[in-house]
């Protein structure tokens, strides 16, 4: 026994040891294979949740939507004198000058000044690496995302691009939304810095905004992957600030946008894109990166210096706008937590491609032609029916027992057949010009579209005389809507497709020239040392073009006013008779029409003078009343042009708060600025109150405000002729006070409501019968059946004198008649 055990103990222990070599061998391979398992699982994870961001960070850039929350932006334009403009938010953008004469280079400092950064080479500051922005402006950073364009609130396009840089942040926030899960590290693009209290012209700090602490400015930063030698060389700078680490998170957004100008070059591609998008390994070292190709020339907004930036080459970020495909592409650093050693970090990537919605509001239309009446174009009418004129009947419900009786129905007399009328063909010949405006800094001439529908402003150019330096056009308005912006100092100035100094900066709803009306083309100039009414008359614009289009028809429409003939001077020393009129000195011969209502709280006034000299509107108190408690105020005064566009100021209230208490006299309130002189011999002046607080809607809209409201509102007029005449707006000799025509108010009119009115719906209507004929009360009444050959009289009932045959039109017989079985 003792032998047996001694031989079994050297075997187990042989097994033992080949156990643990076999487990020793197996082992690493059962790790690497466990490991692997557990690092694909978690990398499959990655990719699936990498794929989800992608897909919702291209969802939610389609639709045009940003977090209004985390990156408030106030894009509604408040018209109140003293409004600084959207300041205190994620992209500032300060309110440009509205009252004329306008400060085109007050609007172009808000942008601050242009300067060069060097993101990755400073200070050794290599051209390779080289960034153009702006600072020390309210505008620095929209100036420089923009190419040096500067904002301007009540510019519609402005504020689509104000919404489009937060929609970028928005974008990244959401595509980490929907990465959740997975170990992301710090976010890139963080909240914009706030440009602070004290944020208006020279209180700007001169180093706003520290370009590190900008979100947009994030992608410029590209120090990977970099190397130990002292040669600095682009090949250095290829990928983002943490681009080598586990976590990084990044997303690329990139649109097809055209160029924010057609004279503009675009240096990477023919299609027109300010951007070409690059996704990974695609012909650029830095990819997956979106470029910057536009880069000006030397016309338009690149003709002055600082007015834009060169940058193309350089990184960029665009979410596009409606219509245009976007590029997105997701990338994250996978960390790898398994003890592999193969890497820190596996890198993922998920692209997407999107084309966005219509996602902004479209402009509302006037629809022009015949349309049909609301009701169709079959209308029910009386007919003539046997027996004498009845009226068709409404649709008549019978509640006589015992059984239900068929109801007529409601039989529509067609009424005659409209003829059909034709649209006019559009030709040029409905396409005018009007006169020309000329004040102390503007020039506008009119246009008059007398065709059917609304037609479009194709190109606009003025032709001004030369070897007045420095004179410059810096701005083209539509009506009032700023439609160009620039500095062009040779004439001509030409705007519009194809024009040589720039395309307009409107959205094409906005160039629009209604029907059957007249618009204002008006050219801001800038730098005149005189007033341009002293220096030139309508005949100095000869050969300016307006031309506007439709349906693919230009229309070029040329100025040609007469110039005037030059009258012989007599001899010096020859006495001449001069006829001078003696002035008209009885009282009240200015005349003043009722007020009219326009849009945007504008309110006019024409004024006539029908004396033989010239009277000077100098003063005016203005009764006014808000019965709708909408909070409107009186904010200035213009007068002098067919529109509030190209006419002067006469008065402001000179306060931000503005004048909300009637009557506003201006003898004792506000500043006035301009007297406004009424020609002789029933010339007119046009007089334009401006009202803030009404938004786009005229005051009887939006306070309710009628003719009648103005009564005892007075207009002092200077008569230097007429030292005879004293008024008590302005006092003293040689003045005259005008009251505004009084509107009666109507009075209420009592309106008398039936007091039984029965509602043909579900209603049972009492249906008369003959005044003579009693109808037996229970007999149902006949419906579509002949009439019977052999009644019976019923007894003790009279028979009808007359019997009318039912037809399938029965007709409502007279009135005053009770129907049997039936109590109301």
């Amino acid at each position: 026994m003792s032998i047996h055990d001694t031989n079994e103990r050297p075997v187990q222990r042989q097994k033992q040891g080949q156990t643990l070599a076999e487990f020793a061998l197996t082992l690493p391979l059962l790790l690497l294979l466990l490991f692997g398992i557990i690092e694909f699982g978690r990398i499959f994870q990655a990719w699936v949740t990498l794929q989800n961001s992608a897909r919702a960070a291209a969802r939610y850039t389609s639709t045009g939507q940003w977090d209004s929350v985390q990156y408030p932006l106030n894009l509604n334009f408040d018209d109140t004198i003293g409004w600084p403009g959207d300041l205190n938010s994620v992209v500032p953008c300060e309110a440009n000058d509205y009252i004329p004469p306008f400060d085109r280079q007050a609007e172009l400092d808000q942008r601050g000044t242009n300067a060069t950064i060097y993101p990755n080479t400073a200070p050794s500051n290599m051209a390779f690496d080289a960034v153009e922005v702006f600072q020390g402006g309210t505008e620095s950073i929209y100036a420089t995302w923009y190419g040096g364009d500067d904002c301007d609130p009540a510019n519609p396009d402005d504020q689509e691009r104000r919404k489009d840089m937060v929609r970028i942040l928005s974008i990244y926030d959401e595509a980490r939304i929907g990465a959740a899960g997975l170990g992301l590290g710090d976010a890139i693009l963080q909240t914009p810095p706030a440009i602070g209290p004290t944020y208006i012209g020279a209180n700007v700090d001169p180093n706003y905004p520290d370009p590190t602490t900008v979100p947009w400015y994030q992608i410029w930063y590209r120090p990977v992957p970099g190397d130990d030698n002292a040669i600095l060389e682009a090949s250095d700078f290829i990928s983002p600030t943490g681009s080598d680490q586990p976590g990084w998170f990044d997303v690329m957004v990139c649109s097809s946008s055209r160029v924010l100008l057609d004279t503009n070059n675009v240096s990477g591609n023919a299609a027109g894109s300010r951007f070409s998008s690059f996704p990974p390994q695609a012909g650029d070292a830095r990819s997956p990166v979106c470029v910057l190709e536009e880069e000006p020339t030397s016309v338009g907004l690149g003709a002055a210096p600082n007015n834009w930036t060169e940058n193309a080459g350089v990184p960029w970020l665009d979410p596009g706008g409606p219509g245009d495909t976007v590029h997105i592409v997701v990338t994250f650093n996978h960390p790898l937590v398994t003890p592999l050693g193969l890497a820190s970090y596996l890198q993922l990537q998920a692209r997407r491609t999107v084309i966005n919605e219509t996602f902004r509001s479209p402009r509302a239309l006037d629809l022009t032609g015949n349309l049909p009446s609301p009701g169709g174009s079959i209308v029910g009418t009386p007919t003539d029916t046997p027996g004498g004129a009845t009226n068709t009947p409404t649709e008549t419900y019978t509640p006589v027992p015992p059984s239900p009786t068929n109801t007529p129905t409601e039989t529509l007399t067609p009424s005659p057949t409209p003829t059909f009328t034709a649209t006019p063909v559009f030709t040029c010949g409905t396409q005018s010009l009007g006169n020309v405006t000329i004040t102390a800094n503007t020039v506008s001439i009119e246009v008059v579209n007398s065709y059917t529908q609304a037609v479009n402003l194709n190109q606009a150019a003025l032709v001004w005389p030369t070897g007045l330096n420095p004179l410059a056009v810096t701005r083209v308005r539509l009506n009032s809507l700023p439609i160009w912006s620039g500095n062009d100092a040779n004439p001509a100035t030409t705007v519009g497709f194809g024009g040589a100094d720039g395309p307009f900066s409107a959205l094409p709803q906005n160039l629009q020239l209604p029907a059957n009306s007249a618009s204002q083309v008006t050219f801001e100039f800038f730098n005149n040392t005189q007033p341009l009414n002293t220096l030139f008359g309508a005949h100095d614009f000869n050969t300016s073009t307006i031309q506007v289009e439709l349906g693919g028809t230009l229309c070029p429409l040329t100025l040609n006013n007469p110039t005037p003939t030059p009258t012989n001077t007599p001899n010096v020393g020859t006495a001449t008779n001069t006829f001078t009129p003696t002035p008209d000195c009885v009282p009240g011969l200015i005349g003043l029409s009722p007020v009219s209502y326009e849009p945007a709280g504008v309110v006019r006034i024409t004024i006539t003078n029908f004396r033989n000299v010239p009277a000077i509107l100098n003063a005016v108190n203005i009764f006014w009343q808000d019965p709708n408690n909408s909070g409107v105020r009186l904010r200035e005064i213009f007068g002098g042009g067919t529109q509030l566009g190209n006419s002067q100021p006469i008065w402001n209230s000179g306060s931000p708060a503005q004048d909300a208490n009637p009557p506003t006299n201006s003898t004792t309130e506000g500043t006035w600025t301009n007297n406004l002189v009424i020609p002789p011999f029933g010339g007119t002046a046009n007089l334009f109150l401006v009202f803030g607080g009404a938004g786009g809607q005229s005051l009887d809209v939006v306070a309710g405000i009628q003719p009648w409201h103005w009564n005892g509102s007075q207009f002092g007029f200077a008569l230097p002729d007429c030292p005879g005449l004293t008024g008590t707006l302005v006092g003293g000799p040689g003045n005259e006070t005008i009251p505004l025509p009084i509107i009666n108010t109507p009075t209420p009119t009592l309106t008398l409501t039936p007091s039984n009115t029965f509602t043909p719906s579900n209603t049972p209507t009492i249906t008369p019968t003959p005044s003579n004929t009693f109808t037996p009360s229970v007999t149902p009444t006949p419906s579509n059946t002949p009439t019977p050959s052999n009644t019976p009289t019923p007894s003790n009932t009279p028979t009808p004198t007359h019997t009318f045959t039912p037809s399938n039109t029965p007709a409502v017989t007279p009135t005053n008649t009770i129907q049997a079985g039936f109590v109301d």
